[in-house]
């Protein structure tokens, strides 16, 4: 789903009126605003409940990787592997310290970027698109002043993210026998 789709939908829960947003609208206070609290929730998303992964190649250059180097901002490195072996790393708050040479894999977790109204959103996937309206309306209540609203919405979004936070493994119950 993209921005503008969260964005409308986001005004149709507090205007109800549901429709397209115009250029003129675009523009609003009301519009610049619910972008900046849909960043906000993206990102608290991505830092406090399921964190966005990638995996990219990079070039060791004198034992150290540049985090200015990687496409997206680093968050946490999880491993970096050569040839599939795990290779021990050291993290410092501008690169990382890395005993092997050449090419390696780098599997971390990064920060979103703002977005704009027409760009995709970018969330796990386990996060369905009412929980982050939810999220989206309950910064946009507290921002504006509308409390009871915005712990109405914050809740829902909560819940939301509770479904969404649960593990997905199956649980199985043992066989049992009669006595």
């Amino acid at each position: 789903m993209n921005l503008k789709d969260i964005i409308e939908n986001c005004l149709g829960y507090l205007d109800g009126e549901v429709g397209e947003i115009g250029t003129f609208a675009q523009n609003s206070n009301k519009v610049k605003l619910l972008i900046r609290c849909a960043n906000i929730k993206i990102k608290e998303i991505a830092c406090d409940y399921l964190p966005l992964t990638d995996e990219c190649e990079m070039v060791v250059e004198n034992g150290q990787i540049e985090l200015g180097a990687f496409p997206r901002r680093v968050k946490e490195v999880l491993s970096v592997t050569k040839g599939g072996v795990r290779q021990y790393f050291k993290v410092s708050p501008s690169s990382i310290f890395v005993k092997t040479g050449g090419r390696v894999i780098v599997k971390y977790h990064y920060l979103p970027t703002d977005i704009k109204l027409n760009d995709m959103v970018e969330v796990d996937s386990r996060v369905s698109d009412v929980t982050l309206i939810f999220g989206v309306l309950s910064e946009y209540c507290m921002a504006t002043g509308r409390y009871e609203e915005g712990v109405y919405w914050g809740e829902k979004f909560e819940s939301g993210m509770a479904v969404a936070c649960r593990s997905n493994r199956e649980r199985f119950v043992k066989v049992g026998r009669w006595k």
